[in-house]
Parts: C-alpha cells; structure tokens; sequence
C-alpha cells in the first residue's frame, strides 16, 4: 500500500504521527532524492525534484509514505541560475531536521514496488 502525499509539511506530519504512535520507520531510514531531468534539447534548462519515502511499520501493517516536489529549474548558461536546487535543498533540510531529531537515517535515493 501507498500513502502519497502532496506537500513536504503532509510528508513529515504523517511521518510524525505514525512515528507517535508507535510505529517504526524500517531500517529507521528516510530515503531523500533530488533530480535534475533535461527540459530541452541544449541541456541548458532542467526540472529540479525532489521526492522522499520511507516504509511506515505498524504491528500488522506497513506501507510505503511518500513525497514528490517539482521544486523549479536551474540553468546552465551564462546566468548559472540554479532556484530549482537551492529550493530542493531547503525541503532536503527541512525533512533531515526531522528525521535526525527522531533518529532516522536520511539515505539516497527513492523506495518503490
């Protein structure tokens, strides 16, 4: 089973309470990802992701929480711009000061079926 949320702050409070009461996360690991996908044919524009998941325990069930953010763009021209990983980052921190604060791992990459 799945629970998907739309938003980093539905992420972590569902984490949170299940966390509360008394369920485990497995391995006690978050899973953090942040992607950069090419939007044209240049390579100069591209989609920053993030997306984040991790397997909630309960005594009789378990299912995987996630969360997925496009988070904006960065460019590799002669601005250098790059919004879509520094916002990435901020959420990246945001669910690591949670997950650390409960004893939670942060690992690379996404968890899936």
């Amino acid at each position: 089973m799945r629970n998907s949320c739309t938003t980093v702050d539905e992420f972590l409070e569902c984490l949170t309470v299940e966390l509360d009461s008394g369920c485990t996360a497995f391995r006690n690991r978050v899973h953090v990802n942040i992607n950069r996908l090419a939007e044209d044919e240049h390579g100069t524009k591209f989609s920053v992701i993030i997306q984040a998941s991790a397997v909630v325990q309960g005594e009789d069930f378990e299912y995987i929480l996630e969360f997925g953010q496009k988070c904006g763009f960065d460019y590799a021209d002669s601005s250098d711009e790059a919004t879509g990983s520094a916002n990435a980052e901020e959420i990246r921190k945001k669910i690591s000061g949670v997950a650390q604060s409960r004893g939670l791992r942060i690992m690379p990459g996404i968890l899936d079926l």
